[in-house]
């Protein structure tokens, strides 16, 4: 017979001024004092939850009125491929010499928190030898009302072994991503900065600034707009859609730039010249 999960549950105390009601009905009658997180997961995953309270220090300088931090992690071993669907918030994915798991920071941040409520985070095995991590947002086109002063985010920091392959697709905020192997990129809005690829790289970008540094392998862009930089790349480079301005340095493959694009491919350094030796000298 097969053994039930192990239940892992977390009690997060409420002010007592929260309508007893809603929560009741959202959570199943616990008690009226608490918040009950129930999560029935598999080993290894290891996730802890945070108190949820007013912030007093914002995540990477970010304004965040009511928050909860998340910390899910799990073991790497015959995992290739790291997925992540993600919505509003900052993501950073970083690979680390010598880890043995995928870690993930993960700060829900909200304006109240009926908003906070109706965000969660789940790091699953998918088919095949792939993890993913996939954000739960609040749709704006929802039952809440929006104004200018509400929100609902994640912001997201992910460790993972060097050179592990990584697919993202985000909807808006700024994205960094480093240390990775073949990596294929779906961004909607916002500043992208990719850096140390070991492997191919793929880029669907809408909007925001876009900046590449060393690629092991070949590079193909898409961006609707923006500046694009790209410096050292070992394959070829491919980049497509973009008006903006193109920098492009230290491409050993073709390269295909798109037309109208104001493209400038800085000068190489002149390379160094043996000064002639001073009358008198050997």
């Amino acid at each position: 017979m097969r053994s039930s999960l192990p239940l892992l549950l977390f009690a997060v105390a409420l002010p007592g001024a929260l309508s007893q009601g809603i929560y009741r009905q959202l959570l199943r009658d616990p008690p009226p004092a608490e918040r009950a997180h129930v999560i029935e997961l598999a080993p290894p995953i290891e996730v802890r939850v945070t108190e949820v309270v007013p912030a007093t220090l914002s995540w990477e300088d970010r304004v965040c009125q009511v928050q909860e931090q998340r910390l899910p992690s799990i073991s790497a071993t015959a995992l290739d491929r790291l997925k992540v669907r993600a919505g509003t918030g900052a993501l950073q994915v970083r690979g680390v010499e010598g880890a043995q798991q995928v870690s993930v920071r993960a700060l829900l941040c909200a304006s109240d928190r009926g908003r906070l409520l109706a965000m969660d985070l789940e790091l699953r095995r998918v088919m095949g030898p792939d993890l993913l991590l996939e954000t739960v947002q609040p749709d704006p086109e929802g039952g809440l009302d929006w104004s200018d002063d509400e929100y609902a985010r994640i912001d997201l920091a992910l460790e993972v072994p060097l050179g592990m392959a990584v697919a993202v697709e985000d909807g808006s905020g700024p994205l960094v991503v480093s240390g990775v192997g073949e990596l294929s990129l779906r961004d909607g809005a916002g500043e992208i900065d990719v850096q140390d690829v070991r492997g191919n790289l793929s880029i669907d970008d809408g909007s925001g600034s876009l900046r590449v540094r060393s690629v092991r392998g070949d590079a193909e862009i898409l961006d609707g707009s923006g500046a694009v930089e790209v410096r050292s790349v070992t394959g070829s480079l491919r980049v497509a859609g973009t008006t903006g301005e193109v920098v492009v340095s230290e491409v050993a493959g073709e390269v295909a730039l798109p037309a109208g694009a104001a493209v400038t491919v800085p000068a190489s350094p002149a390379p160094a010249t043996e000064a002639p030796n001073a009358p008198g000298g050997a």
